[in-house]
């Protein structure tokens, strides 16, 4: 119960993958949280036509604008030029008289005299609406809505997206109608505006949107497939195992191993460690795969004696597995280590670092003391295997034990010189991969989103340039009230704009912008400064833009931006960082402020990306060292070096695939796939240890007599089948993540299974026939050594003059 209730609260407080990503927060980020500003920045909603737009367009601008306003909750902010408050002459009693009115004003915009022309040139006099609220063009209008202060950003994008696609929940529904509904909004993963015919094209914006979609397909698709394959593996493990008293221990081990990682999430939010997108990935590839072959393995041990009945029996039943087991645990942790070494300043890397240690450590909890706990329970129900269960397994045991018999007959027929060419070309064609830049390090994480309406939404935002915007504070050092300040407006308009000469930046606004209009009017309501301040401010409030227009003693200015790609994200936010340091330079007065989520996603996808080889490369040479340790301390009869060598070389060759494929497959090196390098550690060192490990205990077992060829047969017979098990096991679980049509999931899958394929090809090819013939070589030298030795006494003694000189009296 306990675990069930953390799993679901570790999904309950989950946070986007761009929050909390860095370990020490954006200077700006922190200003702004340090005056206590909460709202939410808006979100752009796109009224497109594929022409001008005309005068009915402007009456469907209020009724949508009236629509959001009213089904979305209070606390909800909805600005466009329906709302948005300006001063205008009302002539339809005869005379002029000033008023407040919207520029998209149903009653004006029936009366007879409306026209669009004298419209289009009023909008595009005031610079604060015009690119803002309506494209230059006048081909798309634009809503800007916003969440309510505090609210979640998940239930927001999720009760926007129930609005806009107008699946409201059923009020006086059954129960079984209300539970369809809720299930039904928490498995949709895309994102589709309700649209009629005749209406125009609506489009939704925002990287929070993004996120929150991506979140969703990552939890929905690998929650639903992973669990899906859970049940796929239990077939599977009576097929291999036959018997309940085998195969549900394992099967219920791996399941709690990875349920109780999901679970310790929850407890680690209080030290500010949530769940997001990259850990399910994570647990899953990771966790998965280590709990599998730690329980296949010993079970596997525990089948072939026949089962125990003790306790005690159970623990000198562990062999070689138990230090195979302890030496994948150290190295997991040796590794991570590095992993967090490396990505320090992501406190996303750190977060998955710490969930992915206490993965290998509820693995290892697992095995040594729950595994034998469900193995008595389940051996005293005294279950029996479905009859033709049963006999499909006895003919995959016989053909399994047939196939590793070829593969004992064949050991050896692969010579050192054919491994290492295949090792070096492998090395050369990633090393040329790499270097040659044909990976794609440019996270683009609209592609996350696969063939979805929401990913062709997005990028449409995204070439219309108002895919999200760059949030600029700009405040005032001294007290008092800044905007009533000629010198800070003259300085906050020429900062908007030199902002808006940077590339790919569209529109800057700013509440500059209106009071430069309310001065400078040519319609006769021209006003002075401190005049148009209080207007502006007045219009903002009847607007409802208060809180993005200015908090405290700053404003806001708002940078529209495509935000298409990570390279084009830092480059814009590097220029306009040069200029904010500069206009702080030079008035000393002045604070700038760059702050929003979205700041988050250059760094973490340019650091991932770049930092990864660096990684990988120091995880290998931390991974050789531990094997030559290992190989010193296991088995003195091989040579440490060339031991540690043999056995790391499944992580080199798999690297150098994984590498190769994502060239050849188009799959780039961002934020989601470097989550590949904790499945190439686990792939790979589960392969790889086990064999290793059995050949280094037959050796100092004398077994047959210290024949290496033996040696190794049997150890391929002892460990070759649960190196199947784990191998086949993980694929089945994890091959599923092949249906999703949500990109990263899909590269997920691939290479995963890419790799465990890889590990088990190498570790029973040519693992075992390179140990064989290293014990061999130093069995060679060895013998060449005393037989040296023995040589040298034996001519020294032939040398010798034996005889006794004459005068000597031997009594």
């Amino acid at each position: 119960m306990a675990m069930a209730l953390s799993i679901v609260m570790a999904h309950k407080t989950a946070i986007g993958p761009l929050q909390d990503a860095l370990w020490e927060e954006l200077p700006g980020i922190k200003r702004v949280a340090e005056v206590a500003y909460t709202q939410p920045t808006p979100i752009p909603v796109i009224l497109s036509w594929d022409r001008t737009i005309k005068k009915e367009d402007l009456f469907f601008l209020s009724e949508y604008t009236e629509y959001l306003r009213q089904k979305l909750s209070l606390g909800w902010k909805v600005s466009s030029l329906a709302n948005y408050q300006t001063r205008t002459w009302d002539e339809s009693w005869g005379e002029k008289i000033e008023m407040w009115s919207a520029y998209a004003n149903p009653m004006l915009i029936a009366a007879d005299g409306f026209s669009m022309e004298t419209w289009k040139k009023q909008v595009a006099e005031n610079p604060s609406v015009f690119g803002k609220y309506v494209d230059k063009q006048f081909r798309y209008l634009t809503i800007l809505v916003g969440p309510p202060k505090g609210m979640n950003q998940f239930d927001a994008i999720r009760e926007l997206r129930r609005v806009m696609q107008r699946n409201y929940p059923p009020q006086d529904g059954t129960w079984f109608e209300t539970i369809h509904s809720s299930v039904s909004d928490y498995l949709d993963t895309d994102f589709v505006p309700y649209r009629e015919n005749g209406w125009p094209e609506i489009l939704v914006g925002s990287l929070s949107v993004t996120e929150t979609l991506i979140t969703w397909a990552f939890f929905v698709d690998v929650d639903i497939k992973i669990l899906f394959g859970y049940f796929l593996l239990l077939p599977f493990l009576f097929l291999v195992f036959r018997d309940p008293e085998y195969a549900l221990p394992v099967w219920l081990g791996t399941l709690f191993a990875f349920l109780s990682a999901l679970a310790s999430v929850w407890p680690l939010s209080l030290i500010g460690m949530h769940y997001s997108v990259f850990l399910l990935p994570t647990l899953v590839g990771g966790v998965m795969i280590v709990s599998l072959s730690f329980n296949a393995q010993l079970m596997e041990d525990i089948k072939r004696c026949g089962g125990v009945s003790t306790y005690a029996e159970w623990k000198t039943k562990a062999g070689s597995v138990k230090k195979s087991v302890n030496h994948i645990f150290r190295l997991t942790l040796v590794c991570f280590l590095l992993f967090g070494l490396w990505y320090q300043s992501l406190w996303t890397a750190i977060v998955m670092d710490t969930v992915l240690a206490m993965g290998a450590l509820w693995a290892l909890m697992t095995q040594r003391f729950f595994l034998p706990v469900l193995y008595f329970l389940v051996k005293e129900r005294g279950w029996k295997t479905p009859r033709f269960l049963a006999s499909c397994a006895g003919i995959l045991e016989t053909a399994h034990a047939r196939f590793v018999e070829r593969k004992v007959q064949s050991i050896g027929s692969w010579r050192n010189i054919s491994i290492y060419s295949a090792l070096i070309v492998s090395l050369l064609f990633a090393g040329a991969c790499m270097w040659s830049g044909r990976i794609d390090t440019n996270s683009r994480q609209i592609e996350f989103l696969g063939n979805t309406y929401a990913k062709t939404m997005l990028n449409r935002m995204a070439d219309l340039g108002r895919l999200d915007i760059i949030s600029v504070f700009f405040e005032a050092r001294s007290s008092g009230d800044p905007l009533l300040d000629e010198r800070f407006f003259r300085t906050l308009s020429e900062f908007t704009k030199q902002v808006g000469h940077i590339a790919d930046v569209g529109n800057v606004s700013s509440v500059a912008n209106q009071i430069a209009y309310e001065m400078n009017r040519t319609d006769g309501l021209a006003v002075s400064f401190e005049e148009a301040v209080k207007l502006t401010r007045f219009g903002a409030k009847e607007s409802g833009l208060t809180g993005w227009t200015e908090w405290r003693n700053g404003v806001f200015v708002w940078i529209d931006h495509p935000m298409k790609d990570a390279m084009g994200i830092n480059e814009a936010t590097r220029k306009v960082e040069e200029i904010t340091n500069r206009f702080e330079e030079i008035y000393p007065w002045l604070r700038v402020s760059l702050f929003g989520n979205n700041l988050h996603y250059a760094p973490l996808a340019l650091i991932t990306a770049g930092q990864a080889p660096w990684v990988l490369g120091t995880s290998l040479l931390a991974i050789f060292l531990y094997y030559v340790w290992m190989t010193h301390r296991e088995c003195k009869n091989i040579n440490a070096v060339k031991g540690g060598f043999v056995i790391a070389q499944p992580f080199l060759f798999v690297s150098s695939v994984v590498v190769v494929m994502m060239v050849v497959c188009g799959v780039p090196l961002n934020i989601a796939t470097a989550v590949i390098i904790p499945v190439v550690i686990a792939a790979a060192s589960d392969a790889n240890i086990f064999p290793a490990q059995e050949f280094f205990l037959l050796v100092q077992q004398k077994y047959a007599n210290g024949n290496a060829r033996e040696i190794a047969a049997e150890a391929l017979r002892l460990r070759g089948k649960a190196v199947d098990i784990d191998c086949t096991g993980n694929i089945m679980v994890l091959g599923l993540l092949l249906l999703s049509s949500f990109t990263p999931v899909w590269h997920l899958g691939m290479l995963s299974c890419v790799a465990l394929l890889v590990s088990r090809w190498w570790s029973i090819n040519f693992t075992l026939p390179q140990l064989m013939r290293a014990y061999e070589q130093k069995q060679r030298k060895e013998v060449t050594k005393h037989e040296t030795m023995l040589g040298s006494v034996v001519a020294g003694y032939r040398q010798h003059d034996w005889r006794v000189p004459q005068g000597t009296w031997l009594f």
